[in-house]
């Protein structure tokens, strides 16, 4: 991983306030460690993308879609997990393939015969009570028009044919510490819309599990059963048929919590900038949209201390990699903190990000894929990529995170 191994990167954050984390005797304290873990190598012919995690107790758990391209119509969601805090990885389990929605709705087979099912995109959480482990991923009922890529199509969008998405929720109970798999329910937020999860919209707040989706609009949906049964309550990023504009639609933002207020940032179709907007009542309004200073993609977000976030994502303007962004203050349209968490060492162009960052205790970690670029004819079509995981160090006596062996790469 030479490539990635560049300069220090450090951030300061003066004005946190964050009590140092005390452990119990005998508890297992993070290692802190900086390289670049590889969780799934890149192996040529193969797409492991689109990356959720949360943590059971001491152990990480991460969910990927793994296929042959970017976009296919057979794709399924592989788990693998840690108890080491990243060092080294379970090998992987097909956790979910979607081809029951084949069955559960027969008016797409009638229509299609030919249709499949490709499942992507996965966010994930830990219930508050610890009892449930709850994944949210969408899955695309379609038929594969062309095998061959086509140089007019980057993103391989129009080598298939699109009859149902559906936002897929996976509840998993969690037995003496360990997620049961086996035993998943499995249930759809929204059975009459073709809408498909946004990127980083999976929280808890006072018990009551949170999730959007988006399609025409971004749909704010809320569950008091952690998963199973879905209310829509609200709309955020609206196009021009809701009243917005092409500037403000979004199909990509995630959404966190500070104190009682939710904050939605997201990456708009047309606007340069990030957009962001807030919700005192629990998604059913929200404010005016304003401008953030970044445009990320894939985004994923955390929630730091005095209401500062923290958001993870693609940067695709130079230099592109898999950034992390730090608003400075609680109104978000500051200048804060951009850095590096990986470079784009493939160079593979659109191919890599969409990850995912947690906390946990004094440590963050974060996970993204990357690609490898095909030799000829395939070249920038089926593009090889592998998943990747690294901690990040944070001290709460200095206020700053650490990056490890990272270029300081201040807001460009």
């Amino acid at each position: 991983m030479n490539f990635l191994h560049q300069l220090l990167t450090v951030l300061t954050l003066a004005s946190l306030n964050y009590a140092t984390p005390t452990f119990a005797a005998g508890e297992k304290v993070p290692t802190p460690f900086s390289e670049i873990i590889t969780v799934e190598p890149v192996a040529m012919g193969q797409h492991n993308a689109f990356v959720g995690m949360t943590m059971v107790g001491e152990v990480i758990y991460i969910f990927y879609r793994h296929d042959k391209t970017h976009v296919s119509v057979t794709g399924n969601l592989w788990e693998r997990h840690s108890s080491d805090y990243g060092k080294t990885w379970s090998q992987p389990t097909t956790l979910y393939t979607g081809e029951h929605l084949l069955v559960d709705y027969p008016e797409v087979l009638k229509k299609d015969p030919l249709s499949k099912a490709d499942t992507r995109d996965p966010r994930a959480v830990t219930s508050p009570d610890g009892k449930f482990l709850i994944v949210a991923c969408f899955v695309t009922l379609a038929h594969q028009k062309s095998e061959e890529p086509d140089s007019n199509d980057p993103e391989d969008i129009n080598r298939r044919h699109t009859n149902k998405i559906l936002t897929v929720i996976l509840k998993t109970p969690i037995i003496n510490g360990v997620p049961d798999f086996k035993n998943k329910k499995i249930s759809v937020v929204d059975e009459k819309a073709n809408r498909s999860p946004l990127t980083g919209t999976l929280f808890y707040h006072k018990n009551k599990l949170y999730t959007s989706t988006y399609g025409s609009r971004t749909t704010f949906f809320e569950s008091a059963d952690d998963g199973e049964t879905w209310q829509q309550v609200g709309l955020c990023f609206q196009v021009p048929s809701q009243g917005g504009s092409d500037e403000i639609s979004a199909n990509e933002s995630t959404t966190t919590m500070v104190g009682d207020t939710m904050v939605s940032i997201a990456r708009p179709l047309k606007n340069k900038y990030g957009i962001y907007a807030k919700s005192t009542d629990n998604g059913r309004t929200w404010g005016d949209y304003a401008n953030s200073p970044e445009r990320l993609d894939g985004l994923h977000a955390v929630t730091l201390n005095n209401g500062r976030i923290a958001v993870i994502g693609r940067k695709n303007s130079l230099p592109r990699g898999t950034f992390l962004y730090v608003f400075n203050s609680a109104d978000y349209s500051q200048e804060g903190e951009l850095f590096q968490v990986a470079a784009n060492g493939y160079k593979t162009g659109m191919d890599r990000g969409y990850p995912s960052i947690i906390r946990h205790r004094d440590k963050f970690f974060v996970a993204w894929y990357d690609g490898k670029l095909n030799p000829k004819p395939n070249r920038n079509k089926h593009n090889s990529t592998g998943v990747y995981f690294r901690q990040l160090d944070y001290d709460p006596q200095t206020y700053t995170f650490s990056y490890g062996t990272q270029k300081n790469t201040r807001k460009q």
